[in-house]
This record gives C-alpha cells, structure tokens and sequence, in this order.
C-alpha cells in the first residue's frame, strides 16, 4: 500500500497508517525487539500492536485524556512503541522520554520536562514506576498526575476505545538542553507525514526494506526515521538497546547481516565506534551487501569516519556509496536534507584561515603544512524543503562563498516551542531582510550551499571567537583527539571562557579508559597544545583531561558544550 496519495490529506495520521497496516496485513510481524542484543526475541505483529494501541488508548480516554500530555519513560522496546501509537489513538499528546532510573540528574531533568508540558498522565511499567516510590526525597510530589502501568491494563479497555476528534499536535519532541529549562518541539500530525514521505522518497525504501536500530526511541532519530518510517511503508523494523550496542558494537551489524536490513543508520560517532571495537575475527560471518541505505547525521560527519567505516567492512560486501549524510532537526520534524543520487558522499575541502573570515575558498590540491578543512556535503533539500543561508546579524542572504546560518521553511517545519511564544517567534517566523512573506525556522546552525548540497560547519552559539577571528570548536576538538592514541575520539569540548576581559580557550579532553592509569597527562597535554597550535596558530588556555562520562552529550551524542563550560567553571568535573 504505498502512501504518497495520502500526504496532502488532513484526516490522515499515524493512527490511521497503523489501522490500515493491521486491515491489509495484520499477522505480518512489524517489530522485533533483541532483549538482550543478539538472540533473545520479542516480537508484535501490525494486528497486535494496533490491539495494544487501542487497549492503552481505551483506558486514557477513559480517564478524559483528549488533549492532555503523556509522559513515556520506558525502556527500549515494543511497549514504548505500543504506548506511543495508544497516545495517537488516544487524542492526547505524547511526550516521549527515556527510561526510569535512579539517577539524580535524569530525575530531575524527568520533572522539569514534567513540569514544562504540564502532563496529566505518567506512563511506563509496573517495575519502572516503582522509581517513583524509591525516590521520594528528590521528586516532589507530582500533583495529581495519574501513573499508569500499561501492561497491567485490562484487555477489555480495546472494546471502550473510540476515533477521537485528533488535535492538532501529535506529540511533543524535547530539544537535549543543556539548562534547567527544556523546550518542548510541538510535531504536528501532518509533519510526521510529510517528513515521513520526503524521507520516503529520498531513500526508496518500501515494505520489502528491513530496518534495524539501536537508537533512543525518546529521541527524534530513532522514533521517526526508524519506528514510524516502518509504520509508512509497511515494513519489519529489528530492534536492540543502545546500552546493548555500545556494550558490543558488533551486534548492530550483526542484526544488519542476518536480518538482510536494507535500512539503518547512526550518529557518526557510532561508525568510529565500529571500527575501533569490533575485531577482525568477528568480520567472518557479516554479510553487509544488502545495507543500501546507511545514513549518517544528528552529529558532524566527518570524512575520514566514513572512508575507515567503508575501508574496514569492505571484505563483508559494505559499499562506500550506500553512505548517505543527512541534515536535520527536532523542529523540522527530523529530515531536512539527505543524498539525493547513489555515489560516494561529496566532499569540500576549505582552506582553514579563510574559514576563520566565514569565507568559503576550495582547495583542490592540498600543500604540505597548509591547513585545510574537509567538509562532507549533507546532501539537497527534500522535495518541497527550502533552505536559505542567511548572515546571523543582518538577516541578509549570504552569497554561495560565504559562511552563514542555515534557515528553513516546508510543511515539515515544525509548529514551535510548547507554551514558549516568544522562543517560537524568533526561531521560527525569522524573516529574510528585505524578503518578508516567507517564515523560516533559524537553525542556529552555520553552513554554506554549493550546487545545491548544504555543508555544516557549527553552531552558531558555539562559534568562539578569538582576536577577531572565527574558531569552530570541532576543527579544535579533531586537533585534540588526534594528537595522542591515548585520547578517546568524538570525545572532547572546546570552549572559550572571559579571563581578565579576554577571551582564552579552553579544550577538555577524554583519556582512553585503558590509558588512565598509566597515562601521562603532562607529556599528553603537549602534545595536544602543540596540535593544535600547529592547526590553529592558538594556544589554549587550560587543556583539561578527564575520565570517561564527563562530557555531557545530547541523546544522539552531541556534545553539550555550554554544559561542559558550566562544569568546567564548577569544577565539577572528575579530572585525570
């Protein structure tokens, strides 16, 4: 059943696509969740899951839940995916977030969301809610919030379940802050299915495409491109944690080869991660021939990732030209750019002191000693996407050769920040000088387009700026990380901090967990201050090491560099 004819048609949501996927083919399995990685199997049929979906629905509405806020804290797994889908059933909003744990900081985050979205109900399983219980000295008490175990519903509440009047917003997608405010993005029902169209398109999967993933189902990423892109075209999607994949990255391929997934796709952190862990012993049996489809974004994608990724796992039938970078954000609904042909990703290589004047100059052949800066293109626009580069401070558009930040506009733009009119004025109806009519989303993230593919340099905010030129912190995170072997790669916070009225940097830098012990940290800030002198002409003004799990990192793995500063500041942070 192929769905293009419907995108246009407001009646049409993910209820309904789940309804229709349960009439034409209910025992066909839709997913498949790997308890523990590898072997161990839980599976839900379109028929089952669309049960579970109106059981969950038929109690929420019971309760007059049409319109309310849903939080979802479970785990990994179908009854995160049967929670959400009831919550779409159900009218109300979800707001999906991660799994329970006794663990102060995601407490607190938990409660501050909840206070944000103001929710009504709490759902997650009978031993996940008893987190409530067991930490009654840090939550408040929740005002009347109603906790439901949703695998403790009684079956009979499928025969109350009624097709609500759907509002207008499906769920609420919370931004990764870095502050004690987060920013609830409002996804409207008819932005999952465009996004889930264009992305469609741009990809050319269909109900035959297997896919697999380990990714956040609370995230963006991992619920959109993965869980409701299975949903639009009908096909089987396999499923594990991302503590079971970053425990053994080669179960993600593993799944890949003996699921003969067509699909799949990750931060550009996990490829390394690829590379790094799985051992050549461990290649024998993958067969990655059929993965087609292999995206990469949320993060920078770097060049080099991708050519020792295709390098490695060439002997398991793994093909360069499946690599498909792509560009997006919660408040675009997910996809903004991606691929648009097979081939081998576009790369751009930039002489480094131009960049640091927001100027583009291409070097074609690279001299010795001259710094440079490989860029990989994140494909064009999707269909009916715009995107415009536009200079921060005059809201005019920049020309081609010029840095500027990335704005954007189409029908998968987002709806705003839930209860945030001022935030959802200036992010989102951004006007080009000179240009009024059109409303455009602002990144916040910098960039330039060349023949059409849009290449990211940074965020704005985290742009550091030292007498007078432009410094991006992941050009001086890359120096850090390879300076020494010791150094954990995509590990590292560059920042800039005010000493005595002057801007000084600031780079904070992971050791191997192996090389802790025996590591020695005055020798290997040398050779990182060196590195990055010798890359940059800057000398930094402190170089922190630090043990793994202090940099914090968003749920796609970006790090949070503003919060790094912050801990940085507080000496709050466990220094080798």
């Amino acid at each position: 059943m192929m769905l293009n004819n419907f995108v246009d048609n407001k009646r049409v949501n993910f209820a309904w696509l789940l309804q229709q996927r349960a009439k034409s083919k209910p025992n066909r399995t839709a997913f498949i969740y790997l308890e523990d990685g590898e072997n161990q199997k839980l599976s839900v049929t379109y028929s089952e899951l669309d049960e579970q979906a109106r059981k969950i629905a038929g109690f929420l509405q019971s309760k007059g839940c049409a319109g309310e806020r849903v939080l979802l804290l479970y785990p990994s797994g179908i009854d995160y995916i049967a929670a959400f889908f009831g919550c779409l059933y159900a009218g109300a909003i979800a707001v999906p977030l991660y799994q329970l744990r006794n663990n102060r900081r995601a407490l607190l985050r938990m409660h501050s969301v909840w206070q944000d979205a103001q929710a009504k109900f709490i759902l997650s399983t009978k031993a996940n809610l008893q987190v409530f219980n067991d930490n009654q000295d840090i939550l408040p008490q929740f005002n009347g919030s109603i906790l439901v175990a949703t695998n403790e519903i009684d079956i009979s509440y499928v025969h109350d379940w009624q097709e609500p009047d759907y509002q207008e917003i499906a769920y609420l997608q919370y931004t990764s802050g870095s502050t004690g405010t987060p920013k609830g993005v409002m996804v409207a029902h008819h932005n999952l299915v465009h996004n889930s169209e264009i992305t469609h398109h741009a990809w050319a999967n269909d109900e035959s495409s297997t896919i697999v993933s380990w990714l956040p189902l609370h995230h963006d990423m991992g619920l959109i491109a993965k869980i409701l892109q299975a949903v639009y075209v009908g096909s089987l999607c396999v499923l594990m944690s991302p503590v079971h994949f970053i425990q053994k990255p080669w179960r993600w391929l593993k799944a890949i080869s003996e699921y003969k997934a067509k699909l799949s796709g990750a931060p550009n952190f996990a490829y390394d991660l690829c590379v790094e862990k799985i051992k050549p012993e461990q290649l024998i049996d993958l067969d990655l021939s059929h993965w087609q489809i292999v995206y990469t974004g949320a993060e920078p994608v770097r060049s080099m990732t991708i050519d020792k990724f295709s390098r490695k796992f060439a002997v398991c039938g793994f093909n360069k030209e499946s690599f498909y970078p792509c560009y997006g954000l919660a408040e675009i609904t997910l996809n903004a750019t991606s691929n648009d042909v097979k081939g081998s990703p576009k790369c751009i290589t930039l002489a480094t002191n131009k960049l640091e004047q927001g100027i583009v100059e291409r070097v074609v052949t690279a001299v010795d000693g001259e710094n440079t800066r490989t860029f990989v293109a994140c494909g064009k626009a999707l269909r009916d996407q715009k995107i415009k580069i536009v200079n921060p401070s005059t809201l005019n558009e920049v020309n081609e050769n010029e840095i500027g930040e990335i704005w954007l506009s189409g029908p998968s733009k987002t709806l705003g920040y839930w209860n945030k009119p001022e935030e959802t004025a200036l992010t989102f109806h951004a006007e080009i000088a000179n240009k009024p009519g059109v409303k455009y989303l602002r990144s916040g993230d910098l960039g330039f387009l060349q023949a059409e593919r849009l290449y990211i340099v940074g965020r704005h905010k985290d742009l550091i700026i030292i007498r007078g030129k432009n410094y991006y912190p992941i050009d001086i995170e890359f120096s850090s990380e390879s300076a020494a072997l010791e150094l954990e790669q995509n590990d590292s916070a560059a920042f800039s901090i005010e000493v005595e009225g002057v801007e000084q940097l600031v780079v904070v830098q992971t050791v191997k967990r192996t090389e802790i012990r025996k590591v020695d940290s005055i020798k290997i800030k040398e050779f990182i201050r060196k590195t990055i002198i010798d890359d940059h002409e800057i000398n930094p003004y402190e170089i922190v090491l630090v043990i793994p799990g202090q940099i914090p990192k968003t749920s796609s793995g970006k790090v949070q560099r503003k919060l790094c500063k912050q801990l940085y500041l507080e000496q709050a942070l466990k220094v080798i």
